[in-house]
């Protein structure tokens, strides 16, 4: 009987300790709203991964780039307003694209 109130009770302890409401995922719809608001200053892209670091200092973010075909996230960027010139988008190690 202790042991089924000991049990019990770290559950509930647990339902009070754990973050019940994790914040909302970094979307790439949110991406593209951010370069074009001009808050990007670069993301780098690892395959569909793109990690997002913001002008004003905030903590970098990531996100997921669409998983269909070849995506080419700077052609997506360059219409939302943020041409090559604005935003600098580094690719992974293999080299995929330019810096």
């Amino acid at each position: 009987m202790l042991v089924v109130l000991a049990v019990f009770g770290l559950a509930l302890l647990w339902t009070y300790i754990v973050d019940n409401n994790p914040s909302a995922p970094y979307t790439y719809s949110q991406l593209l709203q951010d370069a074009a608001a001009n808050k990007i200053k670069a993301v780098e892209q690892d395959g569909t991964k793109l990690t997002v670091t913001f002008k004003d200092g905030s903590p970098a973010q990531t996100s997921t780039a669409p998983a269909t075909g070849n995506v080419d996230v700077q052609a997506h960027l360059a219409p939302a307003g943020a041409p090559d010139r604005r935003l600098h988008l580094l690719h992974d190690a293999a080299g995929a694209g330019h810096q």
